[in-house]
């Protein structure tokens, strides 16, 4: 019977869209991929936690602050975010391990992608950062 519900719950997932899953992080500069994060549900609200860093670095030696020489396994970079609607998800905040510092976020999920944007401010005097993420599973 777990197994039937596991089933029918990803087989909705997929169908209604939903971000929880694992999702490979790619610089918008670069174009490198940089880690993997884990995203959950708990409650409606969403999370998401750097479970592998692709770069080949065992400790973050170009951030600031707390996560300075510090391995970002386990660091938890996307907070309180909740669905909108259908492919969007927001109200919550994403943290830059790089600079230590946290900035209001939209993701928009599109099947096997989905646009991360950080930013500060508000409507079109709003700025940030804008990236793909690539579904894993």
């Amino acid at each position: 019977m777990k197994k039937m519900t596991l089933l029918l719950f990803v087989g909705c997932s997929l169908l209604f869209g939903d971000i929880v899953g694992i999702w490979k992080t790619v610089d918008e500069k670069s174009g490198k991929e940089k880690s993997l994060v884990a995203i959950t549900n708990n409650a409606g609200v969403y999370s998401g936690t750097i479970r592998k860093v692709l770069t080949g670095e065992k400790v973050c030696s170009v951030c600031e602050g707390k996560y300075k020489n510090k391995s970002l396994v386990g660091v938890i970079v996307i907070k309180n975010v909740k669905k909108e609607d259908s492919k969007t998800y927001g109200g919550g905040t994403i943290t830059d391990p790089k600079d230590d510092k946290e900035y209001k976020v939209t993701l928009i999920e599109d099947g096997d992608k989905m646009i991360v944007k950080g930013y500060i401010g508000w409507g079109a005097f709003s700025i940030g950062r804008k990236q793909t993420w690539y579904r894993i599973k």
